[in-house]
């Protein structure tokens, strides 16, 4: 049994290269393929019980992991694949207590488990940790979804475009969408639009898809003093966000600050870095931000009313 895990903020993909993944593989696992939405950014992540009762049904075995026990219907789980190699893709997962479960124990199957989360308690053969994309590779997706023409006729737009989804491919996607559906509009009015940090989010909307929705279920899951802290980040330079400046905005000390913010790289939603000088910090991506100012201008409102 081989386990990997692909992890990384919302927005670069996950999902995504665990279904290109899966596909290519595909032959290699004539027994057949599984996939599972475990909901682990939302608000009602699936239990143990749950996920078997699924993945049994899958397998084509009716069992009730709830009227028959959790211990149970994981022994027969293990017991199906130990002897037929399965591809499994465990998509959105909360952390490990909830993958190790659905983990087969002997076998030739392959489990891909995707997280938002580093999931560091879970024992892998491969871990991916995705990031957003460089400007080549973002470009690249752009053009190959809107068509060569349309970017050759204002690289410039092109490349703001992207810088405005924060190079991340969900993002992008969204963005393609909108100069697809507006052909005869030039890219310059989406990448002014998108410019503006107070409608950006607005504008990354179309046909369903939207980011602020891909977002929103990373706040959610946060404690009350995790979405104060990630709502007030909307108030500072993303590029470069100190402890020291946090604590002094909150009122906390600085290695109490130093520790949420910690906590918020494990969700995803800020990345460490270094300032010019090589002093540590943390950044976050520009979607991520116009989303934090948001949270912050809600936050503000529940606490005058």
């Amino acid at each position: 049994m081989s386990l990997v895990l692909v992890s990384g903020p919302p927005g670069v993909g996950k999902s995504a290269t665990a279904l290109a993944a899966a596909t290519a593989a595909a032959e290699n696992f004539p027994c057949g393929q599984l996939f599972l939405d475990l909901r682990g950014s939302r608000e009602a992540p699936l239990n143990a019980a749950e996920a078997l009762t699924e993945l049994l049904a899958a397998l084509g075995v009716r069992h009730s992991a709830a009227a028959d026990g959790v211990d149970s219907c994981r022994s027969l789980y293990r017991s199906l694949l130990a002897e037929r190699p399965t591809l499994i893709v465990l998509d959105d997962a909360a952390d490990t207590d909830q993958v190790e479960p659905l983990v087969p124990g002997t076998g030739a199957s392959l489990v891909i488990v995707t997280s938002r989360r580093r999931l560091a308690g879970l024992e892998t053969d491969l871990t991916l940790e995705l990031g957003p994309l460089s400007m080549d590779d973002a470009l690249a997706m752009i053009t190959s979804a809107v068509g060569k023409d349309i970017v050759d006729q204002d690289p410039a737009a092109a490349r703001s475009i992207v810088l405005s989804c924060g190079l991340l491919p969900s993002a992008i996607r969204i963005a393609a969408a909108r100069i697809a559906a507006r052909p005869v509009h030039p890219t310059r009015v989406l990448a002014e639009r998108l410019r503006d940090p107070s409608s950006l989010l607005d504008e990354l909307e179309v046909d369903g898809l939207s980011l602020r929705a891909e977002l929103a279920p990373s706040y959610r899951a946060l404690d009350h003093d995790g979405q104060r802290l990630f709502a007030s980040l909307g108030g500072f330079d993303p590029d470069h966000i100190s402890a020291d400046a946090v604590a002094r905005r909150l009122g906390m000390s600085t290695p109490v600050a130093d520790r949420r913010l910690e906590a918020l790289v494990s969700e995803g939603l800020v990345e460490p870095v270094l300032d010019a000088q090589g002093r540590p910090g943390y950044g976050m991506s520009t979607v991520l931000h116009a989303f934090a100012r948001e949270c912050q201008a809600e936050h503000d409102t529940v606490e005058r009313n």
